[in-house]
């Protein structure tokens, strides 16, 4: 198939739903797929929504499918209606809908321009079933859908074993908790500064996440580490990428990541890797990464005494730590591959394909 990715902005975007992206396309063009990446400008809602009155790129003339991140919804909504009278059918990724989130921006107007752009596609992969669930309410009609968790072979081959995770959570010292997201209201950090807080018990917290998204928000977290007394303890690393943020994992004991809303988070499915218990908002699909058992909880995002205790317990008791340690990687092994990812997609794209004259 020749098979045309649309997306916001630059593929090389640090964040789980761009690697999900590269991840996706380059198993595609290993199984023999010609997939071409369309990039669309990264500008404000109002801007992306009056792109609609523009013809398409016409690269995608040339495709047997095109692949749409659902983040480009307000650029293309209207204009899906180009691919299906040239016969060409739609494919919507959906990470998560924006207008899912509980401090969803824009609110109703958000909401109505993901539900019009769906009513416009051919078939649905979703990353998680609540995404999905979420994603077919608006739908009047059936429409193909698969789920493709993110897979797990993009860590490298080195990490703890078993021996080495008990051996880390057995040492002395302060419990170290990893926070791996964009520092951003909606992931929550100021949350979890409350939390560390509340622990009596020493806490240290590693931040890696870009800095510079959201601006006013930073200078409330710094405040607020300021105003907890906070600052030995707790370090924003910004934006990092390979050996110097799986080195923070390697370090770390627990991931905590106390957002409004995720859908199936990589930063669990990294933590799992590194064997980190993990700590995540119970609203979303977080829980059908993390499963049952030992290597984590699910917490309400707004329940600060819950995290804090939770962050306590694996103080107190290292052996507990230790053991939950051991069933991430339990977990993760069960986790599956970017090929199944692609596999599932590539088969969607296929049942969505009509044979058409090229003329």
């Amino acid at each position: 198939m020749r098979i045309a990715f649309m997306l916001l902005g630059d593929l090389e975007r640090v964040s789980g739903g761009f690697l999900y992206d590269r991840m996706l396309i380059e198993r595609l063009r290993a199984r023999g797929h010609v997939v071409d990446v369309v990039s669309l400008p990264w500008r404000s809602r109002a801007r992306s929504v009056t792109a609609n009155l523009r013809k398409l790129p016409p690269a995608l003339a040339e495709a047997d499918v095109v692949v749409q991140d659902e983040l480009c919804h307000a650029a293309v909504f209207a204009r899906n209606g180009q691919l299906r009278r040239a016969g060409i059918p739609v494919v919507a990724l959906v990470h998560n809908l924006a207008s899912a989130a509980p401090n969803a921006r824009g609110g109703a107007v958000a909401r109505a321009l993901e539900h019009r752009y769906l009513r416009t596609v051919d078939g649905l992969v979703a990353v998680c079933e609540d995404t999905l669930r979420a994603a077919r309410a608006p739908l009047e009609r059936d429409v193909p859908a698969v789920v493709a968790p993110a897979g797990r072979d993009h860590l490298p081959a080195r990490r703890p074993d078993d021996a080495a995770v008990a051996k880390r959570a057995a040492a002395p010292g302060p419990l170290r908790v990893l926070s791996s997201a964009a520092v951003v209201r909606g992931k929550g950090l100021h949350r979890l500064l409350e939390a560390v807080a509340r622990v009596e018990a020493p806490v240290e917290l590693d931040v890696a996440g870009a800095l510079d998204d959201e601006p006013a928000y930073v200078r409330r977290v710094r405040a607020l580490v300021a105003r907890l007394g906070l600052e030995p303890r707790v370090r924003l690393h910004g934006l990092l990428r390979g050996d110097a943020l799986w080195s923070l994992y390697a370090r770390a004991h627990v991931l905590a990541l106390p957002s409004d809303r995720e859908a199936y988070p990589l930063a669990v499915v990294e933590a799992l890797g590194f064997g980190l218990p993990a700590l995540v908002t119970d609203r979303g699909g977080a829980r059908e990464v993390l499963g049952a058992g030992p290597q984590g909880r699910l917490i309400s995002p707004d329940d600060v005494a819950a995290w804090a205790a939770a962050l306590s317990a694996f103080a107190a008791d290292r052996a507990v730590l230790a053991r939950a340690a051991q069933a991430a990687h339990a977990r993760f092994a069960a986790l599956g591959t970017w090929d199944d990812v692609a596999s599932r997609v590539e088969a969607l794209c296929a049942r969505a394909v009509v044979p058409r004259s090229r003329g």
